[in-house]
């Protein structure tokens, strides 16, 4: 469950939404500024997911806990087995991040950004007509929270709040660092 993708679910069926009106607009609020939401918002999402019956054999979160509070939350009702820590250098991240563009349809991610240097090796991941979307034909926009900007500013939320969890996930669990240098050409098949 990608956190950060069922956030935006949620804002963008907000007509349809389960959730309370309230906090869709809180959650886009912060999404908008490039912050991060809050620990009560993201417990109450993780809280109905976790009732759902088809995830009986575990979660994958993408994404979560981002603070000590929210593992130490989350740890009361779950246990954590593995934790994939996925790193790059803080300029590649930002340059990948800002290359990125999204159907405006139905979601698919594509990326205009080539880099190959100091021993990365990444490859665009462009669409076969340029700014179309090869799923639905939607336009491809860039988000809102992908300006180099908001990502400099949720790099420094990142840093500030996140980062520590690591070491908490140390002492409860095993961690996996893994780099893409390659970006997809890195990912297991």
């Amino acid at each position: 469950m990608c956190i950060r993708d069922r956030l935006r679910r949620i804002v963008k069926e907000e007509n349809s939404s389960t959730y309370p009106k309230e906090l869709v607009k809180t959650i886009r609020d912060t999404m908008s500024a490039g912050k991060l939401v809050s620990d009560e918002v993201l417990l109450e999402i993780i809280g109905r997911k976790v009732l759902d019956p088809e995830i009986t054999k575990g979660v994958i979160f993408d994404g979560f806990p981002r603070t000590i509070q929210q593992l130490d939350l989350y740890r009361q009702k779950l246990p954590i087995d593995l934790v994939v820590n996925i790193t790059l250098r803080e300029d590649i991240l930002i340059e990948k991040l800002a290359g990125r563009r999204v159907c405006d349809g139905c979601g698919e991610n594509y990326n205009i950004c080539s880099i190959k240097t100091e021993g990365y090796d990444m490859d665009p991941l462009n669409p076969k007509k340029e700014g179309v979307c090869d799923k639905c034909s939607g336009k491809l926009v860039i988000r809102q929270d992908d300006t180099k900007e908001t990502v400099k500013a949720r790099l420094a939320e990142y840093n500030k709040k996140t980062a520590p969890v690591l070491g908490a996930f140390q002492k409860v669990a095993k961690v996996l660092d893994f780099e893409p240098k390659r970006g997809v050409k890195d990912y297991p098949k």
